[in-house]
């Protein structure tokens, strides 16, 4: 980041500031839908700013790809005016 090395920051902390940066998502999400004062919450993020230092981010695709399958379930049900389930929708 251009901005870090302006400031005099360390290349080692503007590399994990950029992949935060990168990963950020993961924070908007848990700070829209998750109390911010809960203990679990806390080890939550620490341990993704850990993974982020480490170069070990989450894969949150497979979250990604079951939230959107969950919609379209949901969808299906509304449509359909009945109960569908996951294989059905999955065979559709």
């Amino acid at each position: 980041m251009v901005v870090g090395a302006r400031l005099g920051y360390p290349s080692e902390e503007i590399d994990v500031v950029s992949r935060l940066v990168r990963h950020h998502l993961l924070l908007a999400d848990i700070a829209s839908r998750r109390d911010l004062e809960d203990g679990a919450t806390i080890d939550s993020v620490a341990a993704f700013v850990q993974r982020i230092q480490e170069g070990k981010p989450e894969n949150t695709g497979v979250r990604g790809a079951e939230s959107s399958l969950t919609a379209i379930l949901g969808r299906m049900a509304m449509d359909r005016r009945r109960e569908v389930s996951w294989d059905e929708m999955m065979r559709s």
